[in-house]
């Protein structure tokens, strides 16, 4: 499946609060998306369960962390087995 690249996607991206994330799953199986600091801890796990083929949206407010995450570079990171794709999102505030 070559067009896996362009299955997720965050907006804005550079954020202040909250992320939007888009993403399509092409198959039927197991999905985790992931924030992740620089440092590769998991900041925040969105969702680890099982989703039907199709197209979903959640928001990610870095305030659900427990404390305010401070500005910096994160990576959300999509794994659906076999596949894996990480994005780099921005937070400036």
């Amino acid at each position: 499946y070559n067009d896996f690249d362009n299955k997720i996607r965050v907006h804005p991206n550079p954020f202040i609060n909250n992320l939007d994330i888009y993403y399509e799953i092409a198959t039927p199986g197991n999905v985790s998306i992931s924030i992740h600091n620089v440092l590769g801890e998991v900041v925040s796990v969105i969702t680890n369960k099982y989703h039907e083929a199709g197209t979903y949206q959640l928001l990610w407010g870095a305030t659900e962390t427990g404390d305010n995450l401070a500005k910096g570079i994160y990576f959300v990171e999509l794994n659906s087995e076999p596949f894996t794709k990480t994005l780099k999102a921005i937070k400036i505030k």
